[in-house]
């Protein structure tokens, strides 16, 4: 109710119209070009808001930026925001550089915490139960917002590794007793995580061609942004979403 009110300030050109908002119930981004949009649309939503009781929480609400640009103070209420170089949305840390190394980390102690919590459990049950509780709790926390990661091998191979690791606290196996990866996961019944990735991916991508009313969600995956290369003439698609969709069609091979 409250954007619907908003008059379209801001927001940054994506597919022929002005993105300026996303929000999920009360979490809310808010895009912009410049500090002074972003000062513009904060007013408004904040005066749109208290019209209907809500108002911005200063304390919880942060400011992100491109990299190299001066720092923006933005207000709202007398109260100055926070800048920060990475923020956590939805449960998925995002950052201004296309690093997915923080979000990797936050991953894998997500599954430790969730492995941990049911160890116990897993050690002492059927091999059938064992690999169904363990994929549907301890993986879906490691591959939480996997659809849209594009890792490397390296990158992939993190996830694995951790993966190993707790099966081996599940078997009791060492390692010492010098058994390979491929045994362990024969092992433990428990699915991959290199090749759940591309599963999501696919899953997530045949979920998206299927919307047909007119969402962001669709319409940024169809999109191809535009971004200036100095080394040759013209334009070129950004590179990570390149391996993005390569990894769709190829399946991660």
């Amino acid at each position: 109710m409250v954007f619907q009110k908003m008059n379209g300030t801001g927001g940054a050109n994506t597919d022929g119209e002005q993105l300026n908002h996303l929000h999920f119930a009360d979490d809310v981004v808010l895009i912009a070009n410049n500090a002074r949009d972003i000062n513009e649309m904060l007013q408004e939503v904040n005066a749109k808001g208290g019209e209907v009781g809500l108002k911005i929480n200063a304390e919880k609400s942060k400011i992100m930026q491109t990299a190299g640009l001066p720092k923006a103070y933005i207000l709202i209420g007398g109260v100055i925001l926070e800048e920060v170089d990475s923020y956590v949305y939805l449960g998925k840390e995002l950052n201004m550089r296309h690093d997915p190394q923080p979000e990797i980390s936050r991953r894998r102690a997500a599954g430790w915490r969730k492995f941990y919590s049911i160890i116990d459990f897993l050690k002492r049950t059927a091999r059938s139960y064992r690999s169904h509780l363990f994929n549907t709790t301890v993986l879906k926390a490691v591959t939480y917002g996997g659809e849209t990661w594009s890792l490397t091998k390296g990158e992939g191979q993190k996830l694995a590794v951790t993966e190993t690791a707790m099966e081996r606290r599940i078997l009791g196996v060492s390692l010492c007793d010098h058994i390979e990866n491929k045994t362990l996961c024969q092992m433990s019944g428990v699915a991959d995580v290199v090749g759940i990735k591309p599963e999501n991916k696919i899953r997530w991508t045949g979920h998206v061609a299927r919307l047909a009313d007119n969402r962001w969600t669709s319409r940024i995956a169809e999109w191809y942004p535009r971004i200036e290369n100095d080394h040759s003439a013209g334009l070129r698609e950004d590179g990570v979403r390149t391996w993005w969709r390569w990894q769709v069609r190829t399946g991660g091979k």
